[in-house]
């Protein structure tokens, strides 16, 4: 991949740049993407991670998106969102799978804070709207899939009694209606290399994750817990290390600005037990 502005990174990471434009004013933002293997019971071990995703990725067959874009020039907020499925515990199929994700402010001070609980429930395909819904072994948890697939052959997500908001863990593709409709009155063209936004653009469009998955931070050394999602434990539970990230740029003469880099995406693939963090940030771009 051929960055509009030349990267270098160290250790095992993942980067890129994106070079936008908004007001008039050129900006360069530089993304860094770290990866962990998740340890049950344990801490996450640093693994390489696998280069930045330019465009959304499907998965296979589906119409369900494994991986979102991760080069927007900016996000507003901290998404969450998980790759994985519903499990039936031990390869017994079941009518029914309550899958969650709980993230646990853990300081090394202080006292534990829970800062996201969600569930959702994955029940077995039905031939009828009342019918027992059938065993099963797995069911895809991103949740956009169900507006592709038929009813009777595939299992449901539907949230607890009485909570609103989206049936499943994400990504959210760039296409779908939950973010397109932010873009009614905006505008994104992209000439070349450079992303051309219109003035008030709306940076939510870049959230990724269901607005019930977003926090205004990532905790350092937050724990994560999952249930549901693992074929032979009910819950499976990994800490998070601390983290920083940060870059420099350099100018055409080589003179080098610190640009600090914020975490806004974590990215749970319970198939793989890989945690994935990007770390984002942007600048005025130096005159040439």
């Amino acid at each position: 991949m051929t960055w509009p502005v030349r990267i270098t990174t160290l250790g095992p990471i993942a980067g890129g740049t994106v070079v936008f434009v908004e007001r008039g004013v050129t900006y360069v933002t530089v993304v860094a993407k770290a990866a962990f293997a998740m340890i049950h019971e344990g801490l996450a071990v640093q693994v390489p991670a696998s280069p930045l995703l330019v465009d959304d990725e499907t998965e296979l067959g589906t119409a369900e998106i494994s991986g979102a874009s991760e080069t927007a020039p900016f996000v507003p907020g901290v998404d969450v969102i998980v790759r994985g499925h519903a499990r039936a515990l031990h390869g017994a199929p079941a009518p029914a799978v309550a899958a969650r994700l709980v993230v646990v402010d853990a300081p090394p001070a202080g006292d534990p804070a829970v800062v996201l609980d969600k569930t959702v429930h994955a029940y077995g395909p039905r031939a009828t709207e009342d019918a027992y819904p059938e065993p099963f072994l797995s069911a895809p948890l991103g949740g956009e899939h169900l507006e592709t697939t038929p009813r009777a052959s595939r299992p449901s997500l539907v949230l607890p009694e009485g909570v609103s908001g989206f049936p499943g863990f994400g990504p959210i593709p760039s296409e779908s209606r939950q973010r397109t409709h932010l873009l009614e009155h905006a505008s994104l063209a992209i000439e070349g290399s450079l992303l051309n936004l219109s003035d008030d653009f709306p940076f939510e469009y870049f959230h990724v994750a269901p607005a019930d998955q977003r926090l205004a931070s990532v905790p350092g050394g937050a724990w994560l817990m999952l249930d549901g999602m693992h074929p032979d434990l009910a819950r499976f539970a990994t800490k998070l290390p601390y983290l920083r990230a940060e870059a420099q740029l350099f100018d055409p003469v080589g003179k080098p600005t610190p640009l600090a880099l914020v975490c806004d995406t974590l990215h749970i693939d319970m198939d793989a037990r890989v945690a994935t963090l990007l770390f984002r940030g942007h600048i005025v771009a130096p005159k040439e």
